[in-house]
């Protein structure tokens, strides 16, 4: 079935100037031929073809060229399609806080737990820096765990999803830590904390720089999204409660950005669909949080 004819000027020797397939692209090449006052035809023929007079066509083809030229699409995004081998991180994480609140109990005056594994400042200054990952495993009460291990369960989903379990969990760790430790270098003295939350500002950190540097949606303001969608989530969630540590949050959220833009880079980016290395850092991440508690309970 032959398609109808697009005419635009009079008589003319046949000189085809663009051949495609696609019917945008020859509308905007046709177009641009109309806006420059060149006669041409367009016709169906094993594709879309446009003429023009043999004298026209030397410019013909100019204009089209600097048209397409100039309204170039990008080319599609392939999809991500990374997904973790284990897919349930998130429910791991969850109750193992779970668990470790049915060992330690609540914050008590007395408990060695608390003594031996908080985020005290007096005793992080001493050189017991191993308390800085310990404390996220321990949780004042039960409405504090339970809020973190339910707010962990959504965000962490997603978080493992986008970064895989080792590599994943060695950066929430690790971005947490040292979280812990400047907050506690800032305050001094007396200061002491516990909660898994300063993890989980970290991961929301560090899924908005690693999301957003990935994609680049925003252009020149890509680089301050991350800051603004971060910050939004820490007033909303990080600011509440009598017994909040807004410092450990704020900490955790600012060292979440840095590490996400890092683990944007495209070497490390790579390590994602890495089984060894995915493996080694699981691995890596299990044995410094044993040899923490390890070092916490002297044993």
């Amino acid at each position: 079935m032959m398609m109808p004819e697009r005419r635009s000027g009079a008589a003319w020797q046949d000189s085809i100037v663009f051949v495609s397939r696609d019917q945008e692209e020859s509308d905007l090449a046709s177009l641009a031929l109309f806006a420059a006052g060149i006669g041409h035809r367009v016709f169906w023929r094993h594709g879309w073809q446009i003429a023009t007079a043999a004298d026209d066509a030397a410019s013909a083809e100019a204009e089209i060229i600097a048209c397409l030229e100039e309204n170039q699409r990008p080319p599609p995004v392939a999809p991500d399609s990374f997904t973790p081998i284990f897919r349930a991180m998130n429910l791991v994480i969850s109750g193992g806080l779970c668990l470790a609140y049915a060992i330690t109990g609540p914050w008590q005056d007395h408990s060695p737990f608390f003594a031996a594994a908080s985020a005290q400042a007096s005793a992080i200054a001493q050189g017991e820096w191993y308390r800085a990952v310990t404390a996220l495993c321990l949780h004042a009460d039960s409405v504090h765990l339970i809020s973190n291990a339910g707010i962990g369960l959504i965000i962490l989903y997603f978080y493992f999803h986008t970064l895989g379990n080792g590599l994943g969990l060695f950066a929430l760790i690790a971005s947490a830590a040292a979280a812990n430790l400047i907050n506690a270098c800032l305050h001094g003295g007396s200061h002491d904390s516990v909660g898994f939350s300063t993890a989980l500002f970290a991961g929301i950190g560090i899924l908005s720089s690693f999301q957003f540097q990935r994609h680049r949606v925003y252009g020149r303001f890509g680089w301050w999204m991350p800051l603004m969608a971060a910050c939004a989530l820490l007033a909303m969630l990080g600011g509440e409660g009598k017994q909040t540590d807004f410092g450990a949050h704020l900490g955790g959220l600012l060292i979440g950005l840095v590490t996400g833009y890092a683990l944007s880079w495209r070497k490390i980016f790579g390590l994602r669909k890495s089984f060894a290395a995915q493996s080694v850092l699981f691995g890596l991440a299990v044995v410094l949080t044993a040899v923490c508690w390890r070092l916490a309970l002297g044993r």
